[in-house]
């Protein structure tokens, strides 16, 4: 079971910077993808879900390497390769 969060404050207070999706760990192979309303990708991770909790290897709201604007709304998809249907949703940079 994974918690998703559906908003992110990439504001540096050490709260919610990054988009931690907690369960992740559990499962060996994950896939991430993060897009903007245009439709494209501006994040992807692939590997291990234990690998994705180190902070340094979490979406930290960025897009092209600067920072989203306030209140952005991005699309992710989580594919967990476990047979059934990835994950498909939406994040908000606040």
């Amino acid at each position: 079971c994974l918690i998703v969060p559906t908003v992110i404050t990439p504001n540096g207070d050490g709260a919610n910077d990054t988009w931690d999706i907690q369960g992740i760990e559990y499962y060996d192979n994950v896939t991430i993808e993060l897009f903007n309303r245009w439709g494209n990708r501006i994040f992807h991770f692939d590997g291990k879900g234990i690998e994705y909790e180190d902070r340094d290897n979490q979406w930290d709201g960025t897009e092209n390497g600067k920072k989203a604007a306030h209140l952005t709304v991005f699309l992710y998809i989580i594919d967990l390769h476990n047979g059934k249907e990835p994950l498909r949703g939406t994040v908000v940079v606040k």
